[in-house]
């Protein structure tokens, strides 16, 4: 599948396909404002956040990753570009619900440039977070499979959809972070990987069950190595 499309499900209305387009004609209409102080926007290259919000939110610290609950994280390294927070709360919400296609820049070089130690992991592909079908008939877009074809791009690393879903499973975002690890669990399968060291991409990072059990599937298939890089991390209360 296309990794900026997502897998290609069968969507007999088509709406997918019309939120989508609603969402472009209505950035058509205010993408000249910011998103999270409704500021005119002077520099369309930062998308639909103006100059002083993309300095409050490069200002912020890099978060300190929590994964409460789980104690032996089947991946070897991780980190996220922001805390999710402050005005990354509403870009990830418009970039990952609403496919704003101004957004896909912008957030794919503040995440090569802020998840630059990524780098020295030696990383020899670049392969994003699977979509699920449910959630691509929901919302006709693929976040972190942008996300990694920008940072495949920017770090001159091939793109390497390795993962496919083996098994349905509920929604994380509505468990808590016991629930999520058990649901997690399994979900995922991967192609043969033998010996590569492999940076898994993501647009949010909570409880790593989901990172942590695509890097189980990603060893079981050969892996050497698997790093998570995220945009932003949201420890669970």
């Amino acid at each position: 599948p296309d990794p900026l499309r997502g897998p290609r499900v069968p969507d007999p209305l088509g709406a997918a396909r019309l939120r989508r387009l609603a969402a472009r004609l209505a950035g058509l209409v205010f993408q000249r404002h910011c998103q999270a102080c409704g500021s005119r926007v002077e520099e369309p290259r930062l998308g639909t956040l103006c100059g002083e919000c993309w300095g409050a939110l490069e200002a912020q610290p890099w978060p300190l990753l929590r994964f409460g609950g789980l104690v032996d994280p089947a991946f070897d390294r991780a980190v996220a570009a922001f805390p999710y927070q402050g005005p990354l709360r509403a870009l990830v919400h418009a970039f990952k619900f609403d496919g704003h296609p101004s957004l896909r820049r912008p957030l794919g070089e503040a995440l090569a440039r802020r998840c630059e130690e990524a780098r020295a992991w030696g990383c020899d592909a670049v392969l994003p977070m699977p979509l699920s079908q449910a959630s691509w008939r929901e919302r006709g877009y693929d976040a972190a499979g942008s996300l990694a074809a920008s940072l495949a791009q920017d770090w001159g690393l091939p793109l390497l959809p390795a993962l496919h879903w083996a098994r349905e499973r509920e929604r994380q975002s509505a468990l808590g972070r016991a629930q999520r690890l058990s649901n997690a669990a399994g979900a995922l399968g991967a192609s043969p990987v033998p010996g590569r060291r492999l940076l898994l991409v993501d647009d949010l990072l909570s409880s790593g069950a989901s990172a942590h059990d695509a890097a189980r599937a990603l060893k079981a298939a050969g892996a050497a190595f698997v790093g998570v890089a995220a945009l932003a991390h949201a420890e669970l209360g």
